[in-house]
């Protein structure tokens, strides 16, 4: 599940990839802030056809992932990732 995180001034830009999700989708979105060990749920996004989705957020995290679960039921969760 491809995850690319950037920072843009003083904001977030997020973009990713579920495969193979055959038709859109829904993917929870989940936030790390400073100082906490676990994750929160930022956002639920809708995919496109493709699986593609994006995401802006002034949300100030140290990490972001993704969970999704596919059609056939299988829960998918995405490594840590930093912004760049």
């Amino acid at each position: 599940m491809p995850l690319v995180v950037s920072k843009q001034g003083k904001a977030f830009s997020l973009w990713g990839l579920v495969r193979p999700a055959g038709s859109a989708t829904s993917v929870t979105v989940l936030a790390q802030t400073a100082g906490s060990k676990s994750f929160r749920v930022l956002k639920t996004v809708h995919t496109d056809s493709r699986g593609y989705w994006a995401l802006h957020s002034s949300t100030r995290a140290t990490s972001w992932r993704v969970r999704w679960t596919s059609p056939a039921g299988v829960k998918y969760q995405g490594p840590p990732i930093r912004a760049h």
